[in-house]
């Protein structure tokens, strides 16, 4: 096989951070990028049944060699070990596609911080909040306000132009980002599309389904189809200029009407305001606002707090 696979290198950065403050930490992410790419790249094939078992073999001896007080020589060379296993078992058992699908979870590289994470900017090309900036949408602007805000290493943009019919979910999924940053009326209803008359983004009312959530429904079949089959843990931050977007009501509603064997996702949805005074993205104080909701969403130190931080909130804290 021309490339090595992803697993064979991450007995290094194990190693080195065996001994340090942040073991745990990192053991966590570890395991919890394992099992999101299982969860992405692995099918439910007889086949691949059998590497799933596996590799979760070898991950589980990894987590208690780590977990271990022998010495850090040791550690190295029993975590060596385990990993040429777990390298010799997708060498025999993934097929391209798989293989791939790990490349793309980049486990090695985002545990040693040694490659910035992906941020998908998901909007339409033409929409954008400033009367007074020509031609630049709002993928463009937060692209450009993002820019030089994040510290090594730094993110990556991939930019998707998406409309009231859009649903190539698998195209967000083929980038493996790291947060997905979408504007909540992106299918908004489009006068030249007549079957996307009747949609709007409203609030959501469940008194009135049929005719206020076919919408916000879309954003939501979204998130739960990118949260499946990226191949990296993945956080959303949804923006509009809706005052409502923070209420207790609707943050109560739109977790209601996540899948019920999904709603873990709604700890990592973020909802976003920005102000309808024509400025848009140019408000003072938004680029600061963004930054820090990124860098929460990323597990990055971060200065936001949801108490103090009125219009930018988690959907679900607990």
């Amino acid at each position: 096989m021309a490339k090595n696979f992803v697993f064979c290198a991450i007995f290094l950065m194990l190693a080195a951070i065996a001994s340090t403050a942040d073991a745990q930490s990192s053991r966590n992410d570890f395991s919890v990028r394992m099992l999101q790419a299982e969860r992405a790249c692995l099918s439910g094939s007889s086949h691949e049944q059998t590497l799933k078992v596996d590799l979760k073999a070898v991950a589980d001896k990894v987590n208690g060699i780590l977990n271990s007080t022998i010495d850090a020589a040791s550690k190295d060379v029993q975590l060596r070990g385990q990993f040429d296993i777990m390298d010799a078992a997708v060498r025999r058992g993934a097929n391209a596609d798989t293989i791939d699908c790990y490349e793309k979870a980049n486990i090695f590289c985002l545990l040693r911080g040694e490659c910035g994470p992906i941020i998908a900017l998901l909007d339409g090309d033409g929409i954008k909040y400033e009367r007074d900036m020509d031609g630049l949408s709002n993928r463009r602007r937060i692209r450009d306000i993002l820019a030089n805000r994040f510290a090594n290493p730094k993110p990556q943009y991939r930019e998707l132009g998406i409309w009231s019919g859009w649903d190539k979910s698998q195209e967000v999924t083929e980038l493996s980002p790291d947060v997905v940053l979408i504007h909540w009326s992106a299918f908004e209803r489009e006068e030249n599309i007549p079957s996307s008359r009747d949609r709007n983004c409203f609030p959501i009312k469940f008194s009135d389904i049929s005719k206020s959530n076919i919408c916000s429904s879309k954003i939501f079949d979204l998130m739960s189809l990118i949260e499946k089959n990226n191949p990296r843990p993945v956080s959303f931050v949804i923006y509009s200029r809706m005052p409502w977007m923070c209420t207790d009501e609707f943050k109560e509603n739109m977790f209601r009407y996540l899948p019920r064997d999904n709603r873990e996702i709604g700890k990592r949805v973020f909802m976003f305001t920005v102000p309808d005074n024509g400025k848009g993205f140019a408000n003072e104080g938004i680029g600061f606002d963004l930054e820090q909701i990124v860098n929460y969403a990323l597990g990055r130190p971060t200065a936001y707090r949801q108490s103090e931080s009125p219009g930018r909130c988690l959907l679900r804290a607990d």
